[in-house]
């Protein structure tokens, strides 16, 4: 990517945990760009980094070893670096080096969701995970060979992310032709990569000259050494094995740290799951560079991000992903050439694979239902979960055998009350531990993340509402109710928090003015699936009881304003605050395209009481309305976030539905 095509900012989503906005004109931004390019695209995540050029001044700074500090901001006059922390995670300012802040505030962030970054190379074989963790970087001919393989799917070549439930999550980034040390992959590999932009001559020559001058050059963007040496040079992964061999997420099955030792033959060595966390947290601290590992220091001494708790909180997320996984330590001989090596681990890595490929075929064959113990209190008892590691279906099916009653089910499981559980187990569950539950349920491919159920959004939207209406809990519980009405599949509580996050994300840091976010929680609050009605009903809800909770007449007239104006998404100009409504209630257009999908399977079960023909046609006028909305998005953020996405998801709805 050339620099101007970073000029105009970017954002990018890890993995719904974090979203990172690049603004324009950002020092660096080409790098930023270069190295998220795989997560590319709008993010609701509640979780935040954003880039910027600009430095805010802060007074009444502390100075302390070299760098000035806040209780929540940090300055680093060296490297013309600032950091400032908010509630939603992090701003990096300055006209210095500011990719060297991105991977160890991204992993601060990253804890905060339970979620580990992990310095390591990961694949996917066949549905498993494994992990390559190595004191340094993995050779990338191991990579190369894997790849290789039948059934296996690259994960990232250096770094990945490990949730607590023991998900491998990926970072397909663009891959070095030659990491430090390293070996070369294949001659293919080389007719995918870039011309260099100098000589090969004076090529070598810049590259002894930025290996010398790495003190000075760590401070600034990491382009020059990949424009001016050929062994710096990248290539997408897609590139290279093909879009369809690269994985986003597996659950993890196998870990092997690898290492270089003084000795003639390779060793195997089993390792605790206990071990390779200590070595997992470890070699990401000293994988970091020079530049990125002083910023956590100071972050940890100026007590930003206290270091106790962030390894802490690191080391159990780990610790708890990997229990269960077979963990192994891999020696092998300094004296063995690149590529013995790479074949040698390959194979290995191969084998042990195979191995834990063949266990899944036969429980798969035999469809199993699973339960966990009666842990979680509710209604005066303690209830299980009971879920089926293939398919809804099958757990439907079982439950109505069992005469487990319809309402019981809350999206990938039924929740069953502790008299029922010795019956269960009788009539064929799989009592299982807890852990082992959710780790089943992962790999099944059918769990609903909690954030996506409704009934496990109380406390989130109450501290929302708190922040806007203190107070005024009976009011607040109405809401809730009507939000969390039977009927609703879309226009739910799931849909209410989404549009208030997507306020957020259009008005950080300031935040969005309080006329509008009461708006959008009466915005649906009257639901009935009769368009233009509900609005209207709604608007009046917003009028009697804001009234009745007493709220100036014009703040009550601007709430019942807006929530009109979600009839149709059609602002006047200049009304900013009807623009910034709008934009958030059709936040969820711009969604990738899984997510898109289940948002389109759910307002079909809203519109339940319409025969199909109807909803078809009545859907596709919708969706014409929505593509000739000019502009779909009326704020400047929203269409940065989302319209990409949003005119492809809607243009591929039509088309696949013939209308």
């Amino acid at each position: 990517m050339k620099d101007s095509d970073a000029s105009a900012g970017a954002s990018f989503d890890v993995h719904g945990l974090v979203g990172i906005d690049v603004d324009s004109g950002t020092p660096g931004g080409s790098e930023l760009h270069h190295v998220l390019a795989p997560f590319r695209g709008g993010s609701r995540a509640p979780l935040r980094l954003r880039f910027s050029g600009v430095l805010t001044p802060i007074p009444e700074q502390s100075h302390a070893n070299g760098h000035r500090f806040t209780e929540g901001s940090l300055y680093l006059p060296a490297h013309h670096v600032q950091i400032v922390a908010n509630r939603h995670g992090y701003v990096i300012q300055g006209r210095g080096e500011l990719l060297s802040a991105l991977i160890p505030l991204l992993d601060s962030l990253c804890i905060r969701a339970n979620v580990a970054m992990i310095h390591a190379a990961a694949v996917e074989y066949r549905g498993s995970g494994v992990l390559l963790p190595a004191s340094g970087a993995v050779e990338p001919g191991i990579l190369a060979r894997l790849a290789a393989q039948p059934g296996v799917q690259f994960m990232g070549d250096d770094w990945a992310f490990l949730d607590a439930d023991g998900m491998l999550l990926g970072c397909a980034k663009p891959m070095p032709s030659a990491p430090s040390g390293g070996t070369r992959h294949p001659a293919a590999f080389f007719s995918l990569l870039p011309q260099p932009a100098a000589p090969e001559w004076l090529a070598r020559s810049a590259a002894r000259l930025a290996a010398s001058a790495q003190p000075v050059l760590e401070r600034y963007p990491g382009a020059f050494a990949r424009r001016w040496a050929p062994e710096r040079r990248t290539v997408a992964p897609e590139r290279l094995f093909g879009p369809g061999r690269i994985s986003s997420a597996a659950l993890t099955r196998l870990a092997i740290f690898l290492e270089r030792f003084d000795g003639r033959d390779a060793r195997l060595e089993s390792r605790s799951a206990e071990w390779m966390t200590s070595r997992v947290v470890g070699n990401f601290h000293a994988g970091l560079p020079a530049v990125s590992r002083r910023l956590i220091e100071a972050l940890g001494a100026t007590g930003i991000v206290p270091l106790e708790d962030h390894f802490g909180q690191k080391a159990a997320v780990a610790r708890r992903a990997l229990s269960g996984v077979p963990c192994f330590l891999l020696r092998v001989p300094a004296s063995w050439p690149a590529e013995r090596t790479s074949q040698y681990i390959a194979e290995l890595v191969s084998s042990k694979l195979e191995d834990l490929a063949r266990a899944p075929k036969t429980r798969l064959c035999s469809m199993a239902i699973y339960l966990d113990p009666p842990l979680w209190p509710a209604h005066e008892t303690h209830f299980s979960h009971l879920i089926s590691d293939t398919s809804l279906e099958e757990l439907h099916a079982f439950a109505a055998a069992a005469g487990i009653p319809e309402r019981a089910f809350d999206g990938d499981h039924y929740d069953v009350p502790e008299r029922r559980y010795t019956s269960l187990v009788a009539a064929g569950a799989v009592p299982v531990e807890a852990r082992i539950l959710v780790r089943k349920l992962i790999a099944s491919g059918l769990r609903i993340p909690a954030r996506e159920r409704n009934k496990s959004l109380k406390i989130p939207l109450l501290n929302r509402w708190n922040t806007v209406m203190p107070g005024h809990d009976a009011l607040f519980l109405d809401l809730l109710d009507r939000w969390s009405e039977s009927h609703r599949k879309y226009h739910g509580c799931t849909h209410l928090l989404a549009v208030l996050e997507a306020l957020d994300l259009l008005t950080a840091p300031a935040g969005p003015p309080r006329t509008v976010l009461l708006a959008a929680w009466f915005h649906d609050a009257v639901y009935r699936g009769v368009a233009g009605q509900d609005e209207e009903e709604s608007a009046r809800l917003a009028e009697v009881r804001l009234s009745e909770a007493g709220l100036p007449a014009d703040d009550i007239d601007e709430v019942a304003r807006l929530v009109l104006l979600t009839s149709d998404h059609r602002p006047a100009p200049g009304d900013d605050d009807g623009a910034l409504l709008c934009d958030a209630d059709l936040s969820v257009l711009g969604g990738e395209p899984e997510p898109y999908s289940r948002y389109v399977a759910a307002v079909r079960k809203d519109y339940a009481h319409i025969g199909d023909a109807d909803f078809a046609a009545g859907r596709a006028a919708v969706v014409r309305h929505l593509l000739e909305l000019d502009p779909l998005f009326n704020t400047e953020r929203g269409r940065e976030l989302w319209l990409e996405a949003a005119r492809r998801n809607l243009t591929d709805e039509l088309q696949a539905s013939g209308h």
